[in-house]
């Protein structure tokens, strides 16, 4: 049975779902590479701030532990022009391009 406060009353309906808007387009959207880099010092705002400026588009990090320590790497995209500046970068002690199926070119 209906009530003023029932299953039926105008306020209580469901409402239509909001329409979401697509997500702001990366800079590397297309034709980029998977890219990790391996810092040489643990400060790393600075390293990202020129790998950066050098192409790198950073999407998160990588941590792993060993007898040996701690080990972090840089995880994000880049085209595949900008991996030169991104080698030059001073304080990336390695750069690793991840191609499909798991294979790495180590630069």
């Amino acid at each position: 049975m209906e009530t003023a406060y029932g299953y039926l009353n105008p306020a209580a309906r469901l409402k239509p779902a909001p329409v979401l808007r697509d997500a702001p387009a990366s800079p590397c959207a297309a034709g980029c590479v998977r890219v990790s880099v391996t810092p040489a010092a643990r400060e790393l705002s600075a390293l990202l701030k020129d790998l950066a400026a050098a192409g790198f588009v950073f999407s998160g990090e990588s941590v792993s532990y060993s007898a040996a320590g701690r080990k972090v790497r840089l995880m994000g995209k880049a085209r595949p022009e900008s991996l030169p500046a991104i080698r030059g970068v001073r304080g990336a002690a390695a750069v690793k391009v991840h191609g499909g199926k798991g294979r790495r070119l180590i630069l």
